[in-house]
């Protein structure tokens, strides 16, 4: 949808189309309370982060699914979810990793209807309440010495 792969929107503007970023990335962390959904963009040379900035804030403000990338979002989770579970150790991190941070290992076993259940009606209301602008921390990290002062 918004990013998860090469097709994803908010991928497709900042690098092949508008070439100002060299790579873009979101990650949210799977905790049973509403945690960290982080968007990070490497920029090309002579780009700036205001550029990339306004370029992912103005997708956010009017982000709405299609219901092609809703399909193509739950296929590569549900793909990504049933291929950790397939070596004996992925099993195992898996049901740790549900009781450690869902509070029950029995929650794993959800996961794949609840995919099925997620509409885009519902992707647009989370993204609607908690991608605003109140909410963001953002970090802009430069290579050293490049917008360091001369003493």
């Amino acid at each position: 949808m918004l990013l998860g792969g090469n097709s994803s929107r908010l991928y497709r503007t900042l690098v092949p189309e508008l070439e100002v970023a060299a790579s873009a990335h979101a990650s949210l962390a799977p905790f049973r309370d509403p945690g960290l959904y982080e968007i990070s963009v490497s920029l090309q040379r002579g780009r700036s982060a205001a550029e990339a900035e306004k370029i992912v804030y103005d997708e956010l403000a009017r982000f709405a699914p299609t219901a092609v990338e809703l399909e193509t979002a739950r296929t590569r989770l549900q793909t990504r979810f049933w291929r950790e579970l397939r070596p004996q150790a992925g099993k195992a991190e898996a049901l740790g990793h549900y009781q450690t941070t869902a509070g029950d290992y029995r929650r794993l076993f959800e996961v794949a209807e609840a995919l099925e259940r997620v509409s885009g009606d519902d992707v647009t209301r989370v993204a609607q309440r908690y991608l605003v602008a109140e909410a963001r921390t953002v970090v802009i990290a430069t290579p050293g010495g490049e917008d360091e002062e001369e003493s």
